[in-house]
Order: C-alpha cells, then sequence, then structure tokens
C-alpha cells in the first residue's frame, strides 16, 4: 500500500464517523463506502482501516460514545431499536479493526504481524507485550486463559490504560485450539476447549524476549508485572548492544532470588518447607515423558476445591520420583497460599459486569430467584468461583512457571530467541509439546472399543470449516 493511501485511510478514520444509519451505509462517498464495506465484513476494508492502529480504535470508540448519548435521549421505540443496532455494529467494527475480540471493551489495538509491530515500537519508543496463545485471539473458543486475559486482564481501567500507552501489542496463535463437544441426543449441547495455555512475553527493539509471564495472573500481579517490565525495556533498549545480556542477567538474578524468598517463605508458614528442601529428581526417561492431559490440564488450571482434603490424604511427602504426585501437592500448596493473598481475588467492575453479560442463563436464574439473597446468591456464584481459582493460578503461575521462566534467562548461555522460548515453555511448563499433536488427549497405549482409538486427521479445508 502506497503512503499516499496510508495516510489517506487514517483521514478517512478521522473525518468519516457518522456511517451506521442506512442512509449513510448508501452514501457514494468513498470515505463512506471504505467504512460501509467494512461494516458488511469485507476484510480488505477492515485491513485499510487497521492500518490507522489505535487511532482507528479510538475514533470508532468516540462514535459509540456519541451514539450511547443519542440513545440515552430517545423518544420512540423505533428510534431506539435502530440506535441499538448501530450501537452492536459498531462494537462488532471496533472487534475487527482492533484485532480481537472484546477490544469494543478494552479500547485496545492488536497487530498479528510481528515486524509491522516491531516497525510500531521502534517509531514509537514503546516494548512490545506480545501474548503466544492456542486458536486466534479474534475467536470466541480461543483457549481458555486467553479469554480470561479478554474478559479480567484487558478490560482492566488501569491495565487497559497502562497497555495502550507503553506497549505495542501483538499476539501469535501457535496451534488451533482443541474443542470437545458433547451433544445429549435432545437438542442440548456443551461446546468447551480443552487442554490449552497462553503466555505474555515482552520484546525488546531488537525482537528478543525480555521475560515472558506464563499463564493466568490476577490484575494486581499482572499490572505490577507490566510495570517492571516497561523499566527493564527502557533499560534494555537503550543500552549498548554487548550490555544487553547482562541487563537482562541483573534483572532475571534480582527477580528469581525475589520470588524464591517470598515462596519459600510462605511454603513453610503454611506447614509445607519440605517443598522447599526436597528437591525433585527426575530420570532421563522421566523427562522424556510425553505429559497427559491431566498433567496438562493441571498447569493449565489448577484446581481450588478439596485441598485441605487432598492434604490429609497425602500424608508425609514421599521420595520425588513421581511428578505428578508432586503437582498435587504444589496445587495443594498453591491453594492455602491463595487464601493468604485476597488481592489475587479482585477483578474490576468492568471485568465482572463483562462475565455476567457472557452467562445470561445465570441472569435468567437470577430473575426467577424468590428472594434477593437467593438472586445475588445465583448471580455471584459463578464470578466468586472464578476469583477462586484466579488466586490459585496467581501463586502457582508466579511461584512455580514464572519461577523456572527467570531461571532459564539466568542461565541461558546465548540471548533466547522468542520462538525457542515459547516452543520451550508450551513443552515444559505447560506440558504442551509442539511433537505431540494429539496434545496428551488421544494415547496409543490405551483400548477404547473405536476404530484408532478415535482418532481421525480430517484435511485441512474440512478441519477449518469445522472450527467453532
Amino acid at each position: 500500500m502506497s503512503m499516499l493511501r496510508r495516510v489517506w485511510t487514517v483521514a478517512t478514520i478521522v473525518s468519516a464517523l457518522s456511517f451506521l444509519s442506512i442512509s449513510e451505509l448508501r452514501a457514494e462517498s468513498a470515505h463512506d463506502r471504505l467504512i460501509a464495506a467494512a461494516v458488511g465484513g469485507d476484510l480488505d476494508a477492515v485491513n485499510e482501516l487497521r492500518v490507522a492502529g489505535q487511532a482507528a480504535v479510538d475514533s470508532l470508540r468516540a462514535r459509540r460514545a456519541s451514539i450511547a448519548q443519542q440513545l440515552s435521549t430517545a423518544e420512540t421505540a423505533a428510534e431506539g431499536k435502530e440506535l441499538m443496532a448501530r450501537y452492536s455494529r459498531i462494537n462488532e467494527l471496533i472487534d475487527r479493526v482492533g484485532g480481537a475480540r472484546y477490544c469494543s471493551e478494552s479500547g485496545l489495538y492488536w497487530h498479528t504481524d510481528l515486524a509491522t509491530a516491531l516497525e510500531r515500537a521502534r517509531s514509537e519508543g514503546k516494548p512490545i507485550l506480545s501474548l503466544a496463545l492456542l486458536g486466534k485471539l479474534t475467536e470466541e473458543y480461543s483457549c481458555a486463559n486467553s479469554r480470561f486475559f479478554r474478559t479480567t486482564l484487558y478490560v482492566h481501567p488501569t491495565i487497559s490504560d497502562e497497555l495502550r500507552r507503553r506497549f505495542v501489542l501483538h499476539w501469535r496463535s501457535v496451534r488451533p485450539v482443541p474443542t470437545v463437544t458433547i451433544d445429549f441426543g435432545d437438542g442440548r449441547v456443551v461446546r468447551q476447549t480443552i487442554t490449552g495455555n497462553s503466555a505474555h512475553y515482552v520484546l525488546g527493539h531488537d525482537g528478543r524476549p525480555l521475560d515472558v509471564l506464563p499463564g493466568l495472573h490476577a490484575p494486581s500481579a499482572f499490572r505490577q508485572w507490566l510495570t517492571n517490565s516497561a523499566s527493564l525495556a527502557a533499560v534494555y533498549n537503550k543500552a549498548p548492544a554487548d550490555r544487553r545480556s547482562q541487563v537482562l542477567r541483573d534483572h532475571h538474578t534480582a527477580a528469581l532470588a525475589a520470588i524464591n524468598e517470598k515462596r519459600d517463605r510462605e511454603l513453610r508458614e503454611i506447614g509445607m518447607g519440605f517443598l522447599v528442601e526436597t528437591p525433585e529428581q527426575l530420570s532421563t526417561a522421566e523427562l522424556k515423558r510425553v505429559p497427559t492431559a491431566a498433567e496438562a490440564s493441571l498447569r493449565a488450571k489448577p484446581k481450588s476445591a478439596g485441598e485441605l482434603r487432598l492434604v490429609r490424604e497425602l500424608g508425609r511427602p514421599s521420595p520425588w520420583t513421581d511428578p505428578e504426585f508432586r503437582q498435587r501437592w504444589l496445587e495443594a500448596a498453591s491453594s492455602l497460599i491463595a487464601k493468604r493473598h485476597p488481592e489475587w481475588r479482585d477483578i474490576s467492575t468492568s471485568a465482572a459486569s463483562l462475565m455476567r453479560r457472557e452467562n445470561p442463563s445465570a441472569a435468567v436464574a437470577t430473575a426467577l430467584a424468590v428472594t434477593k439473597r437467593r438472586a445475588e446468591v445465583r448471580t455471584l456464584a459463578f464470578v466468586n468461583n472464578f476469583r477462586d481459582s484466579l488466586a490459585v493460578d496467581t501463586v502457582f503461575n508466579e511461584y512455580e512457571l514464572h519461577r523456572q521462566a527467570h531461571a532459564w534467562f539466568l542461565n541461558a548461555d546465548k540471548p533466547l530467541e522468542l520462538i525457542g522460548l515459547n516452543d520451550r515453555v508450551y513443552a515444559e511448563l505447560f506440558l504442551t509439546p509442539k511433537d505431540d499433536p494429539w496434545l496428551g488427549l488421544a494415547g496409543e497405549d490405551v483400548y477404547t472399543g473405536l476404530r484408532d482409538g478415535g482418532r481421525v486427521t480430517k484435511p485441512e479445508s474440512q478441519a477449518d470449516a469445522g472450527s467453532p
């Protein structure tokens, strides 16, 4: 695309904002035709709008605010219905132009081409926040943690402001996300994703990863990591090339020491000091073993229920030869430590509101509840359960997974590359190595009574057409 065309596109965003009524969609101006095509789903038109980046999202959100103001003063039902339709269409367009689902809520703009993101980052003097996920950030059915990022982190007012001001955003799909569908045969269907995880990377202007945050963290912990990462990137990007490795060593030495001190202290305070004092010893064969889906699911989302019963059942620790056994201990410890951090249960009002809107059946149940107390319990149950799980995830992902990642940076004999580091994160932290195409979900050593164990390989075109 020529530079003149790019400049013209930016002008389009600024000047052609009143475009969603029927009469405006029929306008003959080139600007309005471009917007109309984007509203209709024309990818070329959307891509032209995306050239303007964050400015496009901001302008469209300003237009939406104007529509909301008109809606509040609508005098007839017909007028209100038309305004609501326009409001809905502009939300859909914001998501497409922003490059991710719920950009209409977060106000963020995401790059999907790393080279373009790097160019923008260098010109604006910002680091890159790059998200690796299963599936696509534009889709409802991306992996679970990426969905939680959208609804819990990116819509948080302070976090979204921090991301807009201090980072250039980028996401990349590692592989399609596995989905499971349960059809009850009577019209009822449950469709969910399974065995998926995501990681945030901060990249310097040379494209190298400076740190990685594996899995889901509470908003307060994520916000602190963003602050620390922005400071690290500022020092790294200004340092001479021959000093940058030392900058990273200094940062990860201090970060690893801080995490070890907090983790070890809290483990001893809850009576699990043996997890500090007894290192895990694994054989070479065990290290090369393909993880099961059950093990990977524990990494993707530690369970928060029944931790006290688990502690009682396990009794005294045994030799550390079974990684799944150790995982259960760490899971129990994470649940207990999470109870000591109520701040890691906090989510924003905007996040809670979005979660409720995503679950209209809960709203129906609330409307049918007889008493106010029953209504509140039904409405808040899934939100509170998520808060409990969020705190447990934060403990485990920070004290175990992020801790291991710091050690990788510290012990690297050469600068880490993004793709190689991400492969290691998925293989060793998330237990979903790329050389296992079935992600531990279809072991060849298990008899199922099905042809080829129920494994079917579809042509790529059919696989794409059948994705939700």
